[in-house]
């Protein structure tokens, strides 16, 4: 069951992106973005958290660790998300479908560890996940292969000089 769950994820975080026609690639960067920013609050949490909960939040609400992680990690993507959206047309989804599941996959893969441990456990006891936990370094480069070589595409295609005929006179 939990395979299916987090292959509906997956599915449904492209289809958001495809949807919303918002750059795939970059929100996948924005995810790496975010994980970068989730590793160095870990490193100092307690600054962190305690910016967060005494300046940001109400006086009788206390974020929990695993929502600020979640949230710094989905910030970026979600912004990036949102200021990109109606940016491809129909005719960019073979550009954005392998970014939109890299992203999906490396959602997964980033958010899980920072689950409540009775989350992780109903996630983490599938085939799905010991095949993406085994081969996860491979998974990885391939998705930031994948997002850097349509990003080059999509760069390439809009700088490619396009070329002017002449009426005759």
């Amino acid at each position: 069951m939990a395979d299916i769950i987090l292959l509906i994820i997956v599915a449904a975080v492209a289809a958001l992106l495809l949807t919303i026609r918002s750059n795939a690639i970059l929100v996948f960067f924005a995810l790496c973005a975010g994980n970068t920013l989730v590793l160095f609050a870990s490193r100092n949490f307690a600054y962190v958290n305690g910016h967060i909960n005494n300046h940001l939040m109400p006086h009788n609400y206390v974020v929990a660790k695993p929502s600020i992680l979640i949230g710094l990690l989905f910030a970026p993507p979600i912004l990036v998300a949102a200021l990109a959206k109606h940016n491809n047309g129909p005719s960019k989804w073979p550009i954005q479908i392998f970014p939109a599941l890299a992203t999906g996959i490396l959602g997964i893969l980033f958010v899980t560890p920072l689950l409540t441990a009775s989350l992780q456990a109903s996630l983490t006891h599938n085939k799905f996940w010991t095949l993406l936990v085994k081969y996860q370094i491979a998974v990885v480069a391939l998705c930031i292969a994948v997002s850097l070589f349509f990003l080059i595409m999509s760069t390439y295609a809009k700088h490619t000089p396009k070329k002017h005929h002449k009426g005759k006179i």
